[in-house]
């Protein structure tokens, strides 16, 4: 029996966790397909790519559930229903997020607050755990609305429930259009949680953690993807930007604007503009001239973070080179996606300025490239 606590117009309940694909599927959006698994690599170390199974992915209807733009929970009277994929893998993945506080094996104390006063009929998923953030809009959230392309007339007139990230003018609503120009869009907000009547959901087309428990660190079967739903949606919008070739650099180094991780960035610009390099911050740019920019380039080099993503949109033989730290030398989400497109992809170690000691350190912490270790990547992928 569900235990509840209400504070004012907060709701804290201590529910049983429970899976998507306990509801029923509606319709089977792709059959069981392959994931492309590659460990990134190094100048001194290659790691061949691998083909392992991926699960089918189907749609699935949920009635009563309460949302959270910025979560995959899905809170219900008997239950608090996530991914499969992240349920499998509870003892190293960390739920906690807008809508979930703790959580063990079984359990989650889940909070709801501010519930819109204007219950939602029905509605499309296309929202979720870093809705923010464009490697978490791009590669996890976005498949969703190409998954629902494939629904039957009876969906039709359901609306998308987006994050409140994808503003009319933002380049989220621009990729989204792209995907599909026609069906309506319920945008949700930042501060409220939702009551859906009947909400499509789809299974993961890429699964992965959000967030690791601390004293863990990345895994290489940890992040997976359906290597079909992917290359189809990558070929849908590929082939609806226009002709950018003349006006993207052949060599883009990937400069970062926000200070969250600062490292030793204009030395290392500076070093890549003496070898052709031209600055860019994807964030400047409209969702197509991303899409071009990724797209034409011969090179490419930066650090790790969500601009990454747009690997997706990179051409065959591409060579690039990405920073990151030694803790996440088997962190795949970004070497999957280049093996995945014919990429050719190098990874140069940072140094820390300071221990880290989890995946939530990671995303602030600062630290160094050797400049010499960029020349010499630079020299290796020259060279293949």
């Amino acid at each position: 029996t569900p235990v509840s606590i209400f504070f004012r117009s907060v709701k804290y309940c201590i529910l049983r966790i429970g899976v998507y694909s306990e509801y029923k599927s509606v319709m089977t959006i792709y059959p069981e397909e392959v994931s492309t698994i590659k460990s990134p690599n190094t100048i001194d170390c290659e790691s061949p790519a691998i083909l392992e199974e991926y699960p089918s992915v189907h749609a699935r209807i949920i009635r009563g559930a309460t949302i959270n733009e910025r979560s995959d929970a899905l809170i219900c009277k008997n239950g608090v229903y996530i991914p499969d994929y992240t349920h499998a893998n509870l003892d190293r993945f960390r739920l906690s997020s807008e809508n979930i506080k703790a959580h063990n094996d079984l359990y989650a104390l889940t909070i709801t607050k501010n519930i819109n006063n204007l219950p939602i009929d029905c509605g499309i998923k296309v929202f979720g755990n870093g809705s923010f953030n464009w490697y978490h809009w791009l590669l996890e959230i976005l498949p969703a609305a190409f998954a629902a392309r494939c629904l039957t007339a009876e969906f039709a007139n359901w609306p998308y429930l987006v994050p409140s990230g994808c503003d009319p003018s933002s380049t989220f609503m621009a990729s989204l259009r792209m995907i599909d120009s026609n069906r309506s869009t319920i945008t949700l907000r930042e501060d409220y949680d939702y009551l859906i009547d009947k909400l499509v959901i789809f299974d993961s087309i890429t699964s992965g953690p959000y967030n690791l428990i601390r004293d863990n660190w990345p895994r290489r079967s940890d992040v997976r993807q359906n290597d079909r739903a992917l290359m189809e949606m990558r070929d849908h919008i590929v082939g609806r930007i226009e002709a950018h070739k003349e006006d993207t650099p052949k060599r883009i180094f990937l400069y970062r604007k926000n200070g969250r991780r600062n490292y030793n960035q204009e030395e290392i610009s500076e070093l890549c503009k003496r070898h052709g390099f031209s600055c860019v911050s994807p964030e400047d740019y409209s969702f197509e001239m991303q899409v071009a920019l990724f797209h034409h380039a011969e090179y490419i080099i930066g650090p790790s973070g969500a601009a990454w993503a747009n690997t997706l949109f990179s051409i065959f033989n591409c060579k690039s080179i990405i920073f990151s730290f030694p803790e996440f030398q088997s962190y795949a989400a970004f070497s999957n996606i280049a093996a995945l497109v014919g990429m050719q992809q190098i990874t140069v170690k940072a140094r820390t300025n300071a221990p880290i000691i989890s995946t939530g350190d990671a995303f602030t912490a600062s630290y160094d490239i050797a400049p010499q270790d960029v020349e010499a990547a630079l020299r290796h992928i020259a060279s293949t």
